[in-house]
């Protein structure tokens, strides 16, 4: 079954309906860029053999956290740079995803029953699940980790999600969602900082959010002169996400803190944009381009310089999280399909250094959640 959740990424999937023959090995395709950002970048489809589906969610230390459909339903999993690497997170359990990572412990949620999901942490295979689903909640999900915190919502039965932050046990779960809003969800944390949005119970009005640990910290971080935002990644004292217009098209978005800190990088030309990841001083999502395409993009603080990662084979395609080794991680839509491909960025080496001096030179970006879950 499908797990239920309001989570922010909602509006990230795209469904695609071109087809195409999609070659499932790892292949070497230019950076296309605008205004002279220019890099190349191996593409490694990480899809476990036998699988339908598979999303990767996040990246650290030469390691990617998502998941794959067995048997029919999503498992949380583990990589290691190779769709034969793929460690099965959920294996005794009905199944799972594996939304953060950081170091060797990963996040999400394990199913222990049908239709019933508990927020999980991991060390890198089944046997060191954690349920850290707290006293009194039908349900909980974590969905990034950072330090000794993470983050992810609560569940009542019967009520909305709830944003929450637990610093690694289930008795350690606080209740974020502020006074006057039905519905939270946080995505992401840096430091002693949580990031995610609000909303109101009609879902149809949600607001980037900001905390510091309590609810009472909340700080409403939805620009004037939009109609919503979500806030899905952060950095140090930097937010990242998406701004929506009253038309409901989307700008990648980053904030320093406040509402007025907002900066619009939507890229001049694009149709729209969103930012999904931050790590290191670097933002990446994607841009829609002007087939309506979208494509992988990576910025750089600014709208001005922003590289297209390859995508070739896929109607659309987005990074979901940043490893600080400067791989990326995302999911693709094949042309003519409507499954998820896990995909894996890493840099590879310039072609003239290759030919002409026989000997790598790799550029890296050292500098710098997803589709959403529908209801049962």
């Amino acid at each position: 079954p499908a797990p239920k959740s309001t989570q922010s990424v909602v509006h990230f999937a795209r469904i695609m309906t071109i087809r195409c023959f999609l070659n499932r090995s790892a292949f070497v395709l230019p950076v296309f860029a605008a205004n002279a950002a220019h890099a190349q970048y191996n593409l490694t489809i990480l899809n476990p053999s036998g699988t339908d589906d598979a999303e990767a969610w996040g990246a650290s230390g030469g390691y990617q956290a998502g998941s794959a459909a067995i048997n029919g339903g999503p498992c949380a999993g583990l990589w290691n740079g190779s769709a034969g690497s793929f460690v099965n997170l959920s294996a005794g359990y009905i199944g799972g995803q594996a939304f953060g990572i950081s170091g060797n412990t990963q996040v999400g949620y394990f199913q222990p029953s049908l239709g019933v999901e508990h927020a999980a942490m991991w060390h890198g295979n089944a046997a060191s699940l954690l349920d850290l689903n707290p006293p009194g909640y039908l349900g909980s999900q974590l969905n990034a980790i950072s330090g000794g915190h993470q983050v992810g919502w609560i569940q009542q039965n019967g009520y909305p999600d709830l944003a929450a932050v637990w610093s690694g046990t289930a008795s350690s779960c606080i209740n974020l969602n502020p006074f006057g809003f039905y519905q939270s969800d946080a995505v992401a944390v840096s430091g002693a900082y949580q990031i995610g949005f609000v909303g109101n119970s009609s879902g149809t009005d949600y607001n980037a959010a900001l905390w510091n640990g309590t609810a009472a910290s909340f700080v409403n971080l939805n620009p004037s002169g939009y109609a919503q935002s979500f806030a899905v990644a952060a950095s140090g004292a930097y937010q990242a996400g998406e701004v929506q217009d009253s038309s409901g098209n989307q700008y990648a978005a980053m904030w320093n803190g406040t509402a007025a800190s907002f900066i619009n990088l939507n890229p001049s030309g694009d149709q729209q944009s969103d930012i999904i990841a931050m790590a290191g001083g670097l933002e990446a999502g994607w841009v829609s381009t002007g087939t309506n395409n979208q494509v992988p993009a990576v910025w750089n603080g600014t709208s001005a310089q922003v590289t297209i990662l390859p995508s070739n084979g896929f109607r659309a395609a987005w990074v979901q999280g940043i490893d600080p080794n400067g791989d990326f991680v995302g999911i693709g839509v094949p042309v003519g399909s409507s499954r998820d491909d896990a995909l894996l960025w890493t840099p590879a080496p310039e072609p003239f250094t290759v030919v002409g001096l026989g000997m790598g030179s790799i550029c890296v970006f050292v500098r710098r959640r997803a589709r959403a879950k529908t209801a049962n």
